[in-house]
């Protein structure tokens, strides 16, 4: 579905409200995108899509080396934490 379909610019603003919270419950865009996209739209005839950004992922926060010590500080003390402490319960 496009705007030009619709003939957006024909429309009056009864019609416009209409066509445009039809197509927001159809995309699940905001009213904001909305806007943006009809804009855009308006200005050059044709609607560019940014493609969606992709997350990062997390930083590690402990290296090997701290990982390694905190096991065997783990070991020493009797006192497990993380993954092992979900487990036995």
């Amino acid at each position: 579905m496009t705007l030009k379909q619709f003939h957006y610019r024909a429309l009056n603003k009864r019609q416009k409200d209409i066509l445009i919270r039809f197509l927001r419950q159809v995309t699940a865009y905001s009213r904001q995108q909305f806007t943006h996209l009809i804009h855009q739209y308006l200005r050059t005839r044709v609607i560019h899509q940014r493609a969606p950004n992709k997350p990062t992922g997390f930083k590690q926060k402990y290296t090997a080396t701290d990982i390694a010590l905190l096991a065997k500080i783990d070991e020493r003390y009797d006192t497990p934490s993380g993954e092992s402490v979900h487990l036995k319960s």
